[in-house]
Formats: structure tokens, C-alpha cells, sequence
């Protein structure tokens, strides 16, 4: 008796010395130990707000959409007090500064060891054709406009001191096989995809066979680029590029082989001097549309060998680049990372990398629910896996202290994620049109304090 009041007494003290919010009964077994040991390392002194009680409680705030610190704090003592610990003090400028400690350095590592750790768990089916495929794509977010952040990311150009937002460019660089973010890249407006694309060189490189983009990579600095790091591409042909299908050497009815020029003036960052010309694989695929005339997409690659990448495989390739659109759209909609929340550029980053840290922890849970019971990993929903997980977190924190009904739980819990699947919807139009109607308020035009109060539209002055 004596020796299971001790494990129990063991047990409540590290419940309360890493209270949250359950999300580490369920997510905490895919964080890798070197990651854990480094947040831990962060902070000595006997604190309230561990660090990991801080990177738990901070999870799940990005998870919560609308959560705020007052929220995470009343969570905590919750939790000490479920534990027979003394509460906290009900303010919130503890939790705010223990965030604050957590190193950037560690959060970003953190989420690139789990797309790391999911990539090796992921069985090699998941390549296309041997090769281990990246997707990148750029988007944006916004922040509070406080001093800090302006200058840091300075409001758009277009709009008046006082009356916009501070805005931030982003580049990921996701995997195709696992959907898992490996890299980001974060810039100002000013700075475009090609100019923030020298800073996934590192990843890509180490992670992938070949990169998956848009029209806007299709450039001869990004073929001579990845070439030079052993590396393919497949991108749209640029809209800009003229292209002369008769003068290309044949390789099918729509399949070329052209030579490309280098430009006057070329890209600083590559890694070796450019060569003079270069030799694209240019394909120009049919789209039938019902009703419509046909289109016809080009697409660019270095993949040369007609052979053993046959343009329809390259073709339904790219089909899939559109994927990336729904990556960003689960992280920046279904967790609202849009509009961040943070008041200075380093709280900002920290926030970031919370952000995608909780992306790729809930897609390696995907992954193994997947896995487990024989579903395509795509096919799983995000946003109903995001609100299982908020549902049974708390449930399965609670039975820590009993092994079999853990287990239970949770092989329950992945089988829910596994049935809820996304529906089957090929070829379906989804144009980029919102169908709501905005309310019809008038814009800020100068800052909010000389604004003065607004004549009522009907009775002008």
C-alpha cells in the first residue's frame, strides 16, 4: 500500500509540474525526447509556468482559436489544484512571460524534428515513382499594428499610416507523401517567393528528390539551382515565357525538349556560377472540360528520361500541387493562424512556431490513425480531427494512471479519426469567391483617434 501511494503521490507531482490542457496524453507521445529534454533544459528555477507547462498551455491556446492567456491560466490552476497543489496567481503576466523564455531556436526545431520523425515513419509507397516529392508555395499573414511589428513587417504600401495592418510573407515548404510543413521561410512584403526560396536550400536538399510549384518557380535560376544541388523540379510554365512547340526536339505527340538561355540579368543566390544554357522538358497537357473548350496547361521539368517519367504520371503529378493550397488553408482557416495575435516580433515568430508545431503533430496523429486502420492519409479530415482532438484530450489525460483503459481509449479515439473521412469530390468547381456578403461598415480611412464620429450615410453633412 505504502509503495502505490508513493507512485500516486509521483504521479500527481508530475501531473502538476506539466499541467495543460490533456493535450500531452495525446499529442505528447509524438514529441521527440530530444525536443522534450531541450524544453525542459530551458528553465531552472522551480516555477509554476514550466516550460513545459508553457509549451503545452501555448498548443493548446493556437489549437483554441480565441483562447486567450487568462483562459490558459485559469487551466493551470485547474489543474494544480486537481493535483492538490497550490493554485497560481489568477494574472496573467507569468504565463505572457514564461512564453516569452521558451528559445525560438527550440520551437522551430521542434516542428521540423516531427516532420523529420513522420517522414521516417512513412512507408515508401507514399513516393512518386522513387523520389521523394516537396511542395512549395507562398502566403501571407497579418499581425496586431503595434510600433514593433510595423517595423518589423511593415503595412502594404497602398494603405494610409494608422489605417492597416502589419503584413508578413511566407514561404513553405511542405511534403507531399505526409502533407507535414518541413521548412518556412518568413519575409516582409517587399520580399517575393524567389527571394525567400534560397532559404529552404537547406531542407530541401536533405529531405527531397524533387520540388512540386507553381508558374512563379518556373525560372532558369530555379532549374540551375536545383540542379546544382542534385535535385528535379516540375512547374507550370511562366505565362511570360514565349515557346515555339516546333522548334523543341521530340520526344512524344506533346512532349519537347528545349534549350534555355541564361538572362542578362540572373538570380545572386545561386549556390555555383550558372552554365550558358540548360535543357527543359516542356509538356503541354490537354484539360478537358465538359462543355467548355479544352485548356491547356504547359508544365516545365528537369525530369529528361521520357521513359521512366512518362508525361500523363507528370501531369497527375502536378494535379496534386493544388494540395499545398489546402495545407495553408488548414492552418491559416481551420487554426486561424491568418491573423496572429502577438504584439512584437519576437512574441510573433514564438507564435508561428507554435502554429506549425501543433500542424504537424495533429498530421502525424492523422498519420497513424491512418496507418492503423488502412485509410489514405489525405482522406482524413483535418478540422474534424482538430475537434476530436480538443474533445477527447481531457478524457484521455484522465486515465494516465490506468494503462489498459489509456490504450483503449485511444485505439477508440483513432478509429473515430480514421471513419471521418473527407468525401470523394474529383473535378468539382470550387471557384475563389466568397458567397457571404460583408457587412456594410465604412473603411478606416485615417487613424481611429481623428477619425471623429461618421455622418449617417442617409443624413450627410
Amino acid at each position: 500500500m505504502r509503495i502505490f501511494h508513493e507512485r500516486l503521490a509521483a504521479f500527481r507531482h508530475r501531473l502538476a509540474g506539466e499541467a495543460h490542457s490533456g493535450l500531452a496524453g495525446v499529442l505528447g507521445r509524438y514529441l521527440p525526447a530530444r525536443q522534450r529534454r531541450e524544453l525542459r533544459r530551458c528553465g531552472q528555477r522551480k516555477r509554476v509556468f514550466k516550460p513545459m507547462v508553457t509549451f503545452w498551455n501555448f498548443l493548446a491556446q493556437v489549437l483554441s482559436p480565441g483562447q486567450p492567456c487568462r483562459e490558459a491560466v485559469r487551466q493551470v490552476q485547474a489543474s494544480r489544484r486537481r493535483c492538490r497543489q497550490p493554485a497560481n496567481a489568477s494574472g496573467t503576466g507569468g504565463y505572457c512571460k514564461a512564453r516569452a523564455r521558451l528559445p525560438e531556436a527550440v520551437l522551430r526545431q521542434t516542428w521540423q524534428a516531427v516532420a523529420r520523425q513522420l517522414a521516417m515513419a512513412a512507408p515508401a509507397s507514399g513516393r512518386w515513382l522513387g523520389l521523394r516529392v516537396g511542395v512549395v508555395d507562398g502566403t501571407g499573414v497579418s499581425m496586431p499594428d503595434t510600433p514593433d511589428n510595423q517595423r518589423a513587417w511593415p503595412q502594404p504600401s497602398g494603405q494610409k499610416r494608422g489605417c492597416g495592418f502589419p503584413a508578413a510573407s511566407l514561404l513553405g515548404l511542405f511534403s507531399l507523401a505526409t502533407g507535414a510543413v518541413c521548412d518556412l521561410a518568413l519575409g516582409t512584403l517587399r520580399h517575393s517567393e524567389l527571394a525567400l526560396l534560397p532559404q529552404l536550400w537547406g531542407t530541401l536538399a536533405a529531405n527531397f528528390d524533387l520540388l512540386l510549384g507553381d508558374r512563379h518557380f518556373g525560372s532558369f535560376a530555379t532549374f540551375c539551382a536545383l540542379r546544382q544541388c542534385g535535385l528535379h523540379g516540375v512547374f507550370r510554365l511562366h505565362q511570360r515565357r514565349t515557346l515555339d512547340w516546333h522548334r523543341g526536339r521530340r520526344l512524344g505527340r506533346h512532349d519537347r525538349l528545349f534549350v534555355w538561355r541564361r538572362p542578362r540579368q540572373l538570380r545572386w543566390w545561386l549556390p555555383q556560377p550558372a552554365p550558358e544554357t540548360i535543357t527543359i522538358r516542356v509538356l503541354k497537357i490537354l484539360v478537358p472540360v465538359p462543355g467548355f473548350r479544352t485548356t491547356v496547361v504547359f508544365l516545365s521539368t528537369t525530369l529528361l528520361d521520357h521513359r521512366r517519367f512518362p508525361a500523363e504520371a507528370i501531369a497527375a503529378l502536378y494535379r496534386h500541387r493544388w494540395e499545398v493550397e489546402l495545407c495553408f488553408r488548414h492552418i491559416k482557416t481551420a487554426m486561424h493562424m491568418e491573423v496572429l495575435r502577438c504584439l512584437d516580433p519576437e512574441m510573433v515568430r514564438r507564435e508561428l512556431h507554435m502554429h506549425l508545431t501543433a500542424y504537424n503533430l495533429i498530421r502525424t496523429l492523422m498519420f497513424q490513425a491512418a496507418l492503423a486502420h488502412g485509410q489514405d492519409p489525405g482522406r482524413i479530415s483535418f478540422k474534424g480531427t482538430c475537434d476530436a482532438l480538443r474533445q477527447w484530450a481531457p478524457h484521455l489525460a484522465a486515465t494516465a494512471a490506468k494503462p489498459a483503459l489509456y490504450r483503449h481509449l485511444f485505439r477508440t479515439l483513432l478509429e473515430i479519426l480514421a471513419g471521418d473521412l473527407v468525401p470523394l469530390r474529383p473535378d468539382r468547381s470550387e471557384p475563389r469567391a466568397v458567397k457571404r456578403r460583408k457587412k456594410n461598415y465604412q473603411l478606416l480611412t485615417k487613424p481611429r483617434h481623428l477619425m471623429g464620429n461618421l455622418p449617417h450615410r442617409n443624413h450627410p453633412k
